[in-house]
């Protein structure tokens, strides 16, 4: 038997979504609370990456020590390092959304 998607779905994030999309294409401005919870989403999703980023360091530099190959942590660190620079421009935009909703 096949589920739809919000069902299938355990914490009922794909429904929150479909709902918050139709919600902005109607016109309605999200609330100002809904706002804070990205913003504070985002920033939990920022410094779990820099701690990551740390860690990453910490496992290259130990490699490197101990004279094994370090390609892999090293792209690792490098995806990491993307991931931090994609959540940080996320961040921003929320911050920009804020703005404008504010001047409304």
């Amino acid at each position: 038997m096949k589920q739809n998607a919000a069902a299938a779905s355990p914490d009922g994030h794909h429904k929150a979504k479909v709902t918050e999309c139709a919600g902005r294409a109607s016109g309605e401005a999200e609330e100002p609370m809904r706002e804070r919870e990205h913003l504070a989403q985002a920033d939990r999703f920022i410094a779990e990456c820099t701690k990551r980023i740390v860690h990453q360091r910490d496992v290259i530099a130990s490699a490197f020590q101990k004279g094994h190959a370090t390609d892999v942590p090293v792209s690792m660190l490098r995806a990491l390092e993307a991931s931090l620079r994609a959540f940080e421009g996320h961040r921003l935009m929320i911050v920009d959304r804020q703005k404008g909703t504010e001047r409304r």
